[in-house]
């Protein structure tokens, strides 16, 4: 069983999913921690339960970073994109829209290589959403979305399908 450890208040907008359902579907242990955790605290948890990813805001991200904690950080805070090591994340009214992940390593004939991150995107759209895009936003409409669907501005899908800040910008306005 892998564990995963979760900045739960920084995570307000998907931490319901994240550390409830995701956990549940994936038969995943979870250590809550908070944004005012110390670095001392944060590193005792993961070596004591042995964590092999987070899920976090600003602050755990900082301690994982400068921790070498080890395993995956993914980064749900505002700045995320600007962070080096990390994977970011974006999520938004209680949705989690893109998540960067690892690069897949399996490369044969029929699978080439796809980007899972690249430095200053968010990753790849989750699956199930319908976006439609202009110069400065994308609009995402589907099965779990009302009827108005949900404009992110300041945010752009990238020629290899990877969401990512519009120029001159480093987080979307939501």
């Amino acid at each position: 069983i892998q564990t995963i450890m979760v900045e739960w208040d920084a995570l307000e907008c998907c931490r319901d999913v994240l550390a409830l359902v995701f956990p549940q579907y994936f038969n995943l242990k979870v250590v809550l921690v908070s944004s005012s955790t110390s670095a001392e605290d944060v590193r005792g948890l993961w070596e004591l339960h042995q964590v092999d990813h987070c899920f976090a805001g600003a602050s755990l991200s900082n301690i994982w970073k400068e921790g070498q904690l080890g395993g995956t950080c993914f980064d749900f805070s505002d700045d995320a994109v600007n962070r080096d090591g990390v994977f970011p994340c974006l999520s938004t009214e209680g949705r989690v829209i893109s998540i960067s992940m690892p690069n897949p390593e399996a490369e044969t004939a029929t699978n080439q290589h796809q980007d899972g991150h690249r430095a200053g995107t968010w990753g790849r759209l989750l699956p199930g959403f319908h976006v439609k895009t202009d110069d400065s936003s994308v609009c995402l409409s589907g099965a779990s979305i009302n009827t108005d669907g949900i404009k992110i501005p300041d945010v752009r899908l990238d020629e290899n399908g990877l969401l990512c800040p519009v120029p001159n910008t480093s987080a979307p306005s939501v």
